[in-house]
């Protein structure tokens, strides 16, 4: 389990730097841009725990599922790299009125491309520490 954890951070933190510098390099890369990407990140990741009590209490929680978790995430992820290359670049572009709605198109951009595969990913690390502490209850009763 630690190392399924380690692997869990290093991918996430290797996604997540992926997406920072392909996104800023399709948006006008400014501090919004960034402040845009990380929290989409961020809220995927909060969404993901939610989603795994939710799984624990239907006793979902199961060294199975982590392994469609981690099968799953590895394809989101890879296919949201096939997404990046479909998102419109920002320079040039009309802002559309205002600079909201230019921050609202990088959103969406951010939301597209990461939002599912940092949900999917996002399950691993709490559904870990779920089992790591279901093993060492069993411990205790032994």
């Amino acid at each position: 389990m630690l190392g399924a954890a380690a692997v869990s951070g290093f991918v996430m933190v290797g996604f997540e730097v992926l997406w920072t510098r392909a996104l800023a390099t399709r948006f006008l890369n400014t501090v919004y841009s960034f402040a845009t990407i990380l929290t989409v990140f961020l809220l995927a990741l909060g969404l993901a725990s939610v989603a795994t009590v939710a799984l624990d209490r239907r006793g979902a929680v199961r060294r199975s599922t982590l392994a469609f978790v981690f099968g799953a995430g590895g394809i989101l992820g890879l296919a949201s790299v096939l997404v990046l290359t479909r998102i419109p670049t920002s320079f040039g572009a009309p802002v559309g009125g205002s600079v909201a709605a230019f921050l609202f198109r990088e959103l969406r951009s951010s939301v597209v491309v990461m939002a599912l595969p940092v949900l999917v990913l996002g399950l691993a690390f709490p559904m870990i520490v779920r089992l790591v502490h279901a093993e060492i209850d069993a411990v205790g009763r032994e």
